[in-house]
């Protein structure tokens, strides 16, 4: 018996605390209401979404608070898309200066950041125009850097001719001199494992194609840079490794790249083929 008075008594007590606390919260009701009120006027649409939230709680039929709280809610959500639309418009401009300086592989990654931000920010009544525009400009600018590799592919080519066409001339002068010393020198790189050199080439293959070449980061030698470069013959490897450079908002990030590169001459390397991932 004397337990069930106890349970009994803690019951009421915590029900009395309860409506106390009910009380003193309707009693802070018009208060609150009036901040939201203020809040709302000041476009301080998080303190507004607060004010009527908490005052809704409480009494949902209170002097027209649902209406209030539903137009605060539009209005922040409205804000984050119009912040969200600015900082893709600064992405956009900032594609417009790449694609002007030819860095189209820079371009496109800072216009796919904006389609996506665009995405983010449709209540606000200008996306939809602008996103429009923004995957317009995506195809144009993937079709000039279609066109600018398949350009720099033949300088590559044209450039790979010439120069095997003066190592061939190299190569007949010395032996018709009967210098067998000079030809074996001009050949000795075929016989050699340049597999370290290979690495130090296709780094800066991969830095031309990520937003920040300055802060890449590639493992070292310490960090097992070896066991990432196989040879597969003819003086071709292929290299899967990863680099740690800044992405558009600065933030380092690590990306894994898989590439294949072959040395053309004592000096000379020709990309076969690079994937970043």
């Amino acid at each position: 018996l004397f337990i069930v008075i106890k349970v009994g008594t803690v019951i009421i007590v915590f029900a009395v605390l309860m409506i106390f606390l009910k009380a003193a919260s309707l009693r802070e009701l018009p208060q609150k209401y009036s901040d939201g009120v203020a809040a709302l006027d000041s476009s301080n649409w998080d303190i507004a979404v607060e004010k009527f939230s908490s005052v809704y709680s409480l009494n949902p039929n209170y002097e027209g608070v649902d209406s209030f709280l539903k137009e605060s809610m539009l209005k922040k959500e409205e804000s984050v898309a119009k912040e969200l639309y600015a900082e893709a418009k600064k992405s956009l401009e900032r594609a417009t200066v790449e694609s002007d300086r030819g860095e189209f592989r820079l371009a496109i990654e800072s216009t796919k950041i904006a389609i996506g931000l665009l995405k983010k920010a449709e209540r606000y009544s200008e996306t939809s125009r602008v996103l429009d525009q923004a995957e317009k400009s995506l195809t144009i600018i993937q079709r000039k850097e279609e066109k600018n590799q398949q350009r720099l592919r033949k300088i590559r080519e044209k450039e790979e001719k010439k120069q095997a066409e003066l190592d061939r001339k190299k190569i007949e002068q010395a032996r018709s001199l009967n210098y067998e010393d000079v030809v074996s020198r001009l050949e000795a790189w075929k016989k050699e494992d340049n597999s370290f050199m290979a690495y130090i080439m296709m780094e800066g293959y991969v830095k031309d194609r990520i937003k920040s070449p300055a802060s890449a980061k590639f493992p070292g030698i310490f960090d097992g840079q070896k066991h990432h470069i196989t040879y597969l013959g003819n003086q071709k490897y292929q290299i899967i490794s990863y680099v740690d450079s800044q992405n558009s908002f600065g933030a380092m990030i690590r990306a894994k790249f898989i590439g294949e590169i072959k040395q053309i001459s004592e000096d000379r390397w020709r990309l076969i083929s690079l994937n970043i991932l």
